[in-house]
């Protein structure tokens, strides 16, 4: 799906209106608001935002306490998206419904994913 640069403008403008500090380059947009990055990505049924959380070492594999504790949290429900794992990185992923829902759900990811990511740095401590 190709998004109209009206549409990604105006993303970039609800996102600064809340708090964030807004990159774009070539397509591409990043929130940032204090320690978190916020990825945004337009497509056909929503707006996606992604929020990396720690990137996992390769050679350790994924340990078993950091896939109960994620599903675990995502059970629970707590906050717009869910965490999963792609790329040897841990990431908060949530969707947004449109410009009227972005703020509140970057919002509510950024908070979710401030509380959760150390808590996720505690599970892979014996790692790091």
């Amino acid at each position: 799906m190709e998004v109209k640069s009206s549409d990604f403008a105006r993303s970039g403008e609800v996102l600064s209106e809340s708090g964030f500090e807004v990159f774009s380059h070539q397509g591409r947009m990043k929130a940032v608001r204090g320690l978190c990055q916020v990825y945004v990505c337009h497509g056909e049924k929503g707006i996606s935002l992604a929020i990396p959380i720690v990137r996992l070492k390769q050679s350790a594999g994924i340990p078993r306490e950091l896939l109960e504790y994620l599903q675990d949290r995502n059970l629970r429900h707590k906050g717009p998206g869910q965490f999963c794992i792609f790329q040897n990185m841990v990431w908060y992923w949530a969707c947004a419904r449109g410009e009227d829902d972005l703020a509140k759900t970057a919002l509510a990811a950024q908070e979710t994913a401030e509380k959760a990511g150390p808590k996720v740095l505690n599970v892979l401590g014996y790692m790091i």
